[in-house]
């Protein structure tokens, strides 16, 4: 074979006329250690174990009920509310001729949500204007009125 000459001028990059700069403060913007990096007491470890990974992550899944309940948070339990809770068990008690359905659980739930009912403006509006109470009407009474 001859010994044939390649021309390799360019295949390699000048790295000195790219357009890149060398300023190290611009090099650094995107990396993990910071100014001050040496001042710092304690350094955060990014590499984590699978095991500890998997704990977190259900940590985080208990804090609400999921995706499919609209991530229904647990609700902190007061003692009016796990009063309000027992009440609702026990609604066959207070109301003994009305049927209830058996409960389903026997533990007070861990997500739930409670609301109050607030009457709307237009109904305090009513209210305040509503006529007075019907009075009990006597035929004696209705023949002792004048007449207008």
């Amino acid at each position: 074979m001859e010994d044939e000459k390649y021309d390799f001028s360019d295949i390699f990059l000048d790295l000195d006329s790219s357009n890149k700069t060398n300023d190290v403060s611009e090099l650094l913007k995107n990396s993990v250690i910071k100014p001050g990096f040496e001042q710092h007491q304690h350094i955060a470890n990014f590499n984590k174990s699978t095991r500890k990974l998997k704990i977190e992550r259900k940590m985080e899944r208990e804090k609400t009920r999921g995706p499919q309940w609209f991530n229904l948070p647990a609700t902190s339990v007061t003692p009016e509310v796990e009063n309000d809770l027992k009440i609702i068990q026990m609604r066959s008690v207070l109301d003994s001729k009305h049927f209830y359905k058996k409960n389903d659980l026997k533990v007070l739930p861990k997500y739930f949500e409670s609301a109050s009912c607030q009457a709307a403006r237009g109904c305090m509006i009513r209210s305040a204007l509503a006529l007075p109470p019907p009075t009990a009407v006597s035929l004696p009474g209705l023949l002792l009125q004048p007449l207008n």
